[in-house]
């Protein structure tokens, strides 16, 4: 950001309904490239919803990488991590999300059913832009602001 402040940054936004995300991409103090952990979840708001979202971060995330901020927007839930990651283990930060879904197994003449918990979607986007990002802003359609929900 070049020394600017948020409010600044903001302010030179001339779309009225242009947001500024975060993204994942820093550099430690050392000089080392890293990222923050940063999920879009695909689970619509609920307090069932949030509960099997921590249940299968704590269970399958956390141990490999830490705690971190569950915040709820508008529709769905996203988690932020409390500490940086390689581009190594942001990779698999990235593929270990990808199998946070709950598999059910019906039967054998039934398809197994697969309850997404991860938005796959955000991780392919994030994969090919070698970043992940989250909005910060509430300006056009984005009205409701983050709102932290759980710590992990």
């Amino acid at each position: 950001m070049n020394g600017d402040t948020v409010d600044q940054v903001i302010n030179t936004l001339t779309d009225p309904g242009a947001n500024l995300s975060v993204s994942s991409r820093i550099t430690l103090t050392s000089g080392k490239p890293a990222h923050l952990a940063m999920m879009d979840l695909a689970p619509r708001k609920s307090p069932e919803a949030l509960a099997k979202v921590m249940t299968r971060l704590t269970d399958i995330v956390v141990p490999q990488f830490g705690g971190g901020i569950i915040f709820e927007t508008n529709k769905s839930y996203h988690f932020l991590g409390f500490e940086p990651l390689s581009e190594e283990n942001w990779l698999n930060f990235l593929g270990l999300n990808l199998i946070t879904s709950i598999v059910t197994y019906v039967g054998e003449d039934q398809p197994r059913t697969h309850e997404v918990i991860a938005d796959y979607r955000y991780i392919g986007h994030s994969l090919l832009r070698r970043s992940t990002g989250l909005r910060i802003t509430t300006r056009g359609t984005k009205t409701f602001s983050p709102i932290a929900v759980a710590l992990i």
